[in-house]
């Protein structure tokens, strides 16, 4: 009897081991199958961003529980895409017609102040108007192209551009704008760097790089401007002597409207577009821009676009 025992347990203890590799291996396999489905969900939605919401989950002919999670989830993503739409359309809407009436109002102040019919208390004023309508003249442009970018609509009229030879206009305008304030702008540009793009566009982007680098620099300051070719990139930096951004704001320079120095009597003509336009500008170019430093002693931003 004991030797049968014996006999049993040795028996058991050899099975043992392989009926537990073949119920790991089992339910591996099982796991496996059961879960294909969810990480295949999982990775089409991690994919699905603002700009492509017309993607939707393979939903197959399935009646489980699954293919009722994909319904869910493509309804989701479909009203999702339509109130996306209807916001993307009226913000651009809205932005093209508000540029005919300050087009307007524009132009009459212009001729008010050209006709010579005011007496010089009413003349600042006039001219105090003339800002701030074309400061509004601004916001609505800013705002069309990011409803354009976001709609997907936004245009280029790609051309091949002397990149250098742009970018040092653009600082011999920056010199002017810094002027009062003293500040002295170097510039250290290569030659024969080519870019293709939009050349409105991409004016509209870098100037407002180095206008937020005036704005927001000390008196006295300093500006330096650089471009170099790395490999397949055109490599723009522009540094500033200003304050520095603190680190907490560092993820959201970027977000539209956010103002890192909200004092507006400061800063009183930003309206926190500008970074958010050239990044969109930048992205619709396939280049990027980031903030690279930013201390006490000066912030430095870099763009990078692919180089011809």
């Amino acid at each position: 009897m004991h030797e049968e025992i014996v006999e049993s347990l040795l028996m058991l203890l050899m099975i043992l081991p392989g009926a537990l590799l073949v119920i790991a291996v089992g339910g591996w396999w099982i796991g496996g199958v059961a879960l294909a489905p969810i990480e295949n969900i999982t990775r089409i939605v991690e994919e699905i961003t603002a700009s492509g919401l017309d993607r939707r989950i393979p939903s197959g002919e399935t009646e489980d529980e699954i293919g009722r999670l994909i319904r869910v989830l493509n309804d989701m993503i479909g009203r999702l895409e339509s109130s996306f739409q209807q916001a993307a359309r009226f913000s651009s809407d809205a932005s093209h017609q508000l540029k005919t009436p300050l087009t307007i109002l524009q132009n009459e102040v212009d001729g008010a102040l050209k006709s010579g019919e005011f007496s010089g208390e009413q003349i600042p004023v006039l001219l105090h108007l003339g800002e701030e309508i074309q400061r509004l003249k601004s916001i609505v442009e800013s705002l069309l192209v990011l409803s354009r970018s976001d709609a997907g609509n936004l245009h280029l009229e790609n051309e091949r551009l002397d990149y250098g030879q742009l970018i040092n206009e653009l600082v011999e305008d920056t010199r002017i704008l810094g002027g009062t304030q003293d500040i002295t702008v170097d510039s250290h540009l290569a030659e024969s760097v080519e870019v293709v793009g939009d050349e409105s566009l991409l004016r509209q982007a870098i100037l407002n790089l180095l206008d937020n680098a005036v704005r927001f620099n000390q008196p006295h300051g300093k500006i330096r401007c650089g471009l170099e070719r790395e490999g397949t990139w055109a490599v723009l930096t522009i540094f500033n002597t200003g304050p520095g951004i603190q680190r907490h704001h560092h993820d959201h320079i970027f977000e539209r409207f956010y103002r890192v120095f909200g004092d507006q009597q400061t800063h009183p003509k930003g309206f926190g577009l500008g970074l958010s336009l050239a990044f969109e500008i930048t992205k619709a170019h396939n280049g990027r821009i980031e903030l690279i430093r930013s201390d006490p002693d000066g912030t430095e931003f870099q763009l990078r676009l692919p180089a011809v």
